[in-house]
């Protein structure tokens, strides 16, 4: 199955969920109820075992810090 993962979506199966994970921190780190939350509390809910892998694979994925993003994104009341 991983030859059939790999050639439908053009990545390996590590690599896929881990993108996953990311998104679903991008997506906390947007919602007003996640605020309050550290950078480390968020990376954890999103299933990374440490902050230090979290914070890697966040600015690989999209460039910036996950502090950054948290201090650039506004949120709305």
């Amino acid at each position: 199955w991983k030859d059939v993962f790999e050639s439908y979506c053009g990545k390996d199966f590590k690599c896929f969920i881990e993108e996953l994970r990311v998104l679903e921190a991008q997506k906390m780190i947007e919602e007003n109820s996640y605020r309050g939350f550290s950078i480390e509390a968020i990376g954890r809910m999103s299933g990374f075992n440490s902050t230090t892998e979290f914070v890697t694979r966040f600015k690989n994925s999209t460039g910036r810090l996950p502090k950054d993003y948290k201090e650039s994104y506004k949120y709305h009341s």
